[in-house]
């Protein structure tokens, strides 16, 4: 059995609005659309987004309140984009590094006050949590209610 993972851009549409998510899956591009022609909910692990820097972060540092994965409704899928390698990826000098999102033993008590955080990229690309400023391809994270 392959451990082979293959990472995707899929834009799903909420609405009048389409929401991006970067992922992996273990189905490769064929199979993965053969999927969700036949009306099969898929499943996409290993969720991150893209801090102001362009780096990939784990969605736990996003969201701490969701597991880093989503079940894909094919009905709402818009496209899907094959990516070329897993965006952790991170070369340093002639090494190759994986940057892993690092989970807390205990991120309800480690929790902290991120609402001013923002965070740049192209629209739509972490779901649909963050609001887009009108002006410019800006995120800002919605406050905490209290």
């Amino acid at each position: 059995m392959s451990k082979q993972r293959y990472w995707y851009r899929v834009e799903m549409l909420s609405g009048s609005d389409t929401y991006c998510f970067f992922g992996s899956c273990k189905l490769p591009e064929k199979e993965l659309m053969r999927a969700l022609q036949e009306n099969k909910w898929t499943l996409i692990e290993d969720l991150i987004y893209f801090d102001e820097n362009d780096r990939a972060q784990g969605w736990s540092e996003w969201d701490p309140n969701y597991l880093a994965r989503i079940h894909l409704n094919p009905q709402y899928v818009v496209s899907v984009m094959p990516m070329l390698e897993d965006p952790r990826k991170e070369t340093v000098g002639a090494n190759d590094i994986l940057t892993l999102p690092m989970p807390s033993n205990s991120d309800e008590n480690n929790a902290t006050d991120k609402s001013d955080s923002t965070i740049t990229g192209k629209k739509n690309q972490r779901g649909k949590k963050g609001k887009t400023d009108a002006k410019s391809d800006t995120f800002k994270k919605p406050k905490k209610k209290k």
